[in-house]
């Protein structure tokens, strides 16, 4: 099995890279839910993730280039479980606020940008430049079979 198929077939830290529907669907029905958010609070969510995301992907692509990626992807995956983590534990307490939701989203979307950059770069350390887009059709079949099944 050559090293391209063999990357193909392990799996990811988090099953595959990429925001989990409960962080794009999750968080705003629990603001809403929880804390009464309105439509323009809800707006307010969406634009963090995208923000913040775009905010940190110059780093998140110095950060693949000089760290090994797998640690740094089992990290992120880590501090997203963290962050999530915090929303339910809040809530069970009686102290989550629009704020803390704001601030988890906020983080998840930065996370997601360093972990989907050091996810990507695998296919030049494992296949010649021509063949690249022939090596990473098995990744590109996975993640088009996940969608369907509620997975982005």
């Amino acid at each position: 099995m050559t090293r391209a198929k063999r990357s193909w077939a392990e799996p990811r830290p988090n099953g595959g890279g990429g925001e989990a529907r409960i962080t794009r669907e999750g968080l705003p029905i629990v603001a809403i839910l929880a804390t009464g958010a309105g439509a323009q609070q809800l707006g307010v969510l969406a634009a963090l993730a995208t923000l913040v995301g775009v905010a940190a992907a110059p780093w998140a692509g110095v950060a693949a280039d000089r760290r090994r990626r797998r640690p740094l992807m089992v990290g992120c995956d880590g501090l997203r479980a963290v962050a999530l983590a915090s929303v339910p534990v809040a809530a069970y307490l009686h102290a989550l606020t629009f704020l803390q939701i704001a601030v988890v989203t906020a983080l998840v979307g930065g996370l997601t940008t360093v972990f989907d950059t050091a996810d990507r770069p695998g296919c030049r350390s494992s296949c010649r430049a021509r063949g690249c887009a022939r090596a990473t059709r098995p990744l590109r079949r996975r993640r088009a079979s996940a969608r369907p099944a509620g997975r982005r």
